[in-house]
C-alpha cells in the first residue's frame, strides 16, 4: 500500500512539475508575442522612414538637376546675347 501511495505522490509531483513549467511557457510566449508585435510595429516604421527618405532623395535631385539645367539655361542665353551684340 506504501508503494502505491509513493508511486501516486510521484505522479501528482510530476503533474505539478509539468503544470508549471507550462504556466512558465505560456509567461514566455505572452511575451514572446509582445516582443514579436513591438518588432513588427518598429519594422514598418523604419520602412516608412525609408520610403519617404527615398522620395526626399529623388526631390532633392529633381531641384538640382533643374538647378544645373537652368544654370547651363542662363550661361547659352548670356553667350547668345554676347554673341547677338556682335552681329
Amino acid at each position: 500500500m506504501s508503494a502505491l501511495q509513493s508511486f501516486v505522490q510521484c505522479i501528482e509531483a510530476e503533474q505539478a512539475r509539468q503544470k508549471a513549467q507550462i504556466q512558465g511557457m505560456c509567461r514566455e510566449n505572452a511575451w514572446l508575442r509582445d516582443e514579436l508585435a513591438t518588432t513588427e510595429l518598429r519594422l514598418q516604421q523604419s520602412e516608412q522612414r525609408c520610403a519617404t527618405l527615398d522620395q526626399e532623395n529623388l526631390h532633392l535631385r529633381f531641384l538640382s538637376d533643374l538647378r544645373t539645367y537652368e544654370a547651363q539655361s542662363a550661361e547659352t542665353a548670356t553667350v547668345c546675347c554676347v554673341l547677338c551684340r556682335h552681329l
